[in-house]
């Protein structure tokens, strides 16, 4: 029986409709009736200060949780009871504030007297069931389907400042799912003493010391079922080689690898270095190659190269190397009708100082090639993102003036505006979009003004589309970089994706075909005929 149930509004909680049927099967009895609890009732409960929740909660009981701050500790802390819980909804309760709730989502028992199950253990099975093909819960034994067993348990929890204050009414039906600990502790220790063990040697390990030492059997089998799950020894050998090397890299094998390639370029690992041992500058491995530096070269906007009109795409990737941000500077060449590389990389993240340090050793290498120490990387201009940290890094390296040649990507600000417009229903959302991709393509400034009027007199057409003004606002005052009207005129539209760059040897391969690639002049006479030779 479930205490002190109240339908009355004496400060009691305002609990929304609890039929969470996510994930119920066919099978289930869905039950629409509202509940409500009246927080006076715990007032005369117990109440226990825990570090968890207890395994098996019951009954009308309270309970406040401490040492647990972060979200993964809060999750396990909860978890703790071994009960399975619907998905939580909010309520409200004048003494307390915010609250969450979550019903209990019962249980499956088998009916069939013949299952296997009953038949060896002489009880009823009601943990182990599955999903059948026809999408009701059957058990995993005989594959009749169950019969579901209602739970009307029910838990509030307020999360505070510096505690969980955990709410619990109702006996609950279901049976406890117990989770036994893990000697985590000791399983890394012997990880860190030796690392070459795999998970089933771990295993043995445990379960012989506890052997030889003549332990009571009752401990020899808690510790072989806390061991069971090889696949948690393989996660745990993971955090170890994790809390070792962090990032998970090797730096000693990326300057072995060094010392390989620098007998054929010596830019191709150019510079590295691991913050663990030079603490003053960032981990960093830098990457290009001669023949790149050649190409950068030739992008002189003051030169007679035909990749003097192309602009230097420049982008950060988080899931080509871990735990690392690989920077890339690329050029679209317009002879290998690809995008090419020019110089990669790895960095702790995309910061102002990781990127001004991208271009300064960007500049080093054009030194190296040209012997010139005054020798600067002088494109068109950049496409790049709008993060603030790419425009920082370029303005310290290479001054204000780059920043009047930097051209965003228009693809990231079409994006921004369609969920933008997804906020304000259809037919307010398509006019929102017309006008802002008119603001993007308008080649005029009193142009662009007049239809940034029309847009602000939209937003202020209602209260609701208020959000709109500073989204607005933030795109007008980088509006040099973006906009049409104040944008470079020969400037690429958007920035072209790092999956269309083409390799290293690829692009060396190509370029070794034909060396007239950077020396050579397109005219109106050999232009088709290279193409062809290249090809």
């Amino acid at each position: 029986m479930i205490p002190s149930v109240s339908i009355t509004n004496r400060d009691s909680s305002t609990d929304s409709e609890t039929t969470d049927d996510e994930g119920i099967p066919d099978n289930v009895i869905k039950q629409s009736k509202q509940r409500k609890f009246d927080p006076g009732m715990w007032e005369s409960a117990p109440v226990s200060e825990v570090e968890k929740l207890p395994l098996g909660i019951d009954g009308l009981v309270k309970y406040t949780i401490v040492n647990a701050k972060t979200s993964k500790e809060i999750s396990a802390v909860l978890l703790a009871d071994g009960r399975k819980w619907k998905k939580s909804n909010v309520t409200q309760w004048k003494q307390y504030g915010e609250m969450r709730y979550a019903d209990c989502r019962g249980s499956f028992k088998c009916i069939n007297s013949q299952c296997p199950f009953r038949v060896q253990f002489g009880v009823t099975n009601t943990k182990q069931f599955k999903n059948g093909s026809s999408g009701q819960q059957v058990c995993s034994i005989c594959g009749d389907t169950g019969e579901f067993v209602t739970c009307q348990a029910r838990r509030y929890v307020k999360y505070g400042k510096k505690n969980l204050q955990v709410f619990h009414c109702g006996n609950h039906t279901c049976p406890v799912t117990s989770r036994p600990e893990k000697p985590t502790e000791r399983v890394k220790e012997m990880i860190k003493k030796h690392p070459q063990l795999k998970p089933s040697e771990i295993q043995s390990a445990f379960v012989m010391s506890s052997l030889r030492t003549e332990e009571e059997w009752e401990k020899v089998e808690k510790e072989a079922t806390q061991l069971l799950d090889r696949k948690w020894i393989a996660n745990q050998k993971q955090s170890v080689r994790q809390e070792i090397h962090p990032s998970g890299e090797n730096f000693e094998a990326v300057v072995t690898f060094k010392q390989y390639c620098d007998k054929e370029d010596s830019l191709l690992i150019y510079k590295v270095n691991d913050r663990r041992g030079n603490p003053d500058r960032p981990s960093f491995v830098f990457k290009t190659s001669e023949e790149k530096m050649k190409a950068a070269l030739n992008m002189d906007r003051n030169g007679e190269h035909f990749l003097k009109d192309e602009y230097c795409f420049f982008d950060g990737k988080f899931k080509r190397c871990r735990n690392f941000v690989t920077l890339t500077a690329s050029v679209y060449h317009p002879l290998l009708k690809r995008q090419i590389p020019l110089a990669v990389m790895e960095s702790e993240q995309e910061s102002s100082e990781n990127i001004a340090l991208f271009w300064s050793l960007f500049n080093e290498s054009l030194q190296k090639v040209t012997g010139d120490d005054k020798s600067v990387f002088n494109p068109q201009g950049w496409c790049t993102d709008m993060a603030g940290a790419d425009m920082n890094g370029l303005r310290q390296v290479f001054g204000d003036e780059a920043l009047s040649r930097i051209k965003s990507c228009e693809f990231h600000f079409k994006g921004r505006i369609n969920k933008m417009a997804r906020k304000l229903g259809q037919e307010a959302g398509e006019t929102f979009k017309e006008l802002c991709l008119n603001l993007l393509t308008c080649n005029l400034k009193e142009t662009y003004l007049e239809v940034k009027k029309s847009l602000e007199e939209f937003i202020n057409e209602k209260s609701e589309r208020q959000f709109l003004s500073s989204w607005l606002s933030w795109w007008d005052n980088r509006r040099t970089f973006i906009f049409g009207a104040f944008a470079p005129t020969n400037a690429p539209r958007m920035k072209l994706g790092a999956g269309h760059i083409v390799s290293h040897n690829i692009y060396v391969v190509a370029l070794r075909l034909n060396r007239q690639v950077f020396d050579y002049k397109p005219n109106k006479h050999n232009h088709k005929s290279f193409e062809t030779d290249l090809k």
